[in-house]
């Protein structure tokens, strides 16, 4: 297996990974987390945590970083990670 640190974007799946994801994928399932396996991630990380969270499952980590930064601004708001940018 190929290892490229450039994007989450860029190396497959390992095995492992692949098949957890065939063997989620068997049957139908409620969408937009919704489903068992959503349901299941949500209690372990609120046991992990040790409060209630709410889980927004997402494919990279760039949509976890977007959603991150959302949480954290107003709508209406601006976040400059180096005091070089002009906000």
């Amino acid at each position: 297996m190929r290892v490229a640190f450039t994007s989450d974007n860029v190396a497959g799946a390992s095995d492992s990974v692949f098949k957890a994801m065939m063997e989620a994928a068997q049957g139908d399932a409620m969408p937009y987390g919704n489903d068992d396996g959503s349901a299941q991630v949500t209690r372990m990380l609120s046991e992990l945590f040790e409060c209630d969270v709410d889980v927004f499952l997402v494919s990279t980590g760039t949509a976890a970083n977007v959603l991150s930064i959302s949480a954290l601004t107003p709508p209406w708001g601006v976040y400059c990670a180096t005091k070089k940018v002009i906000c």
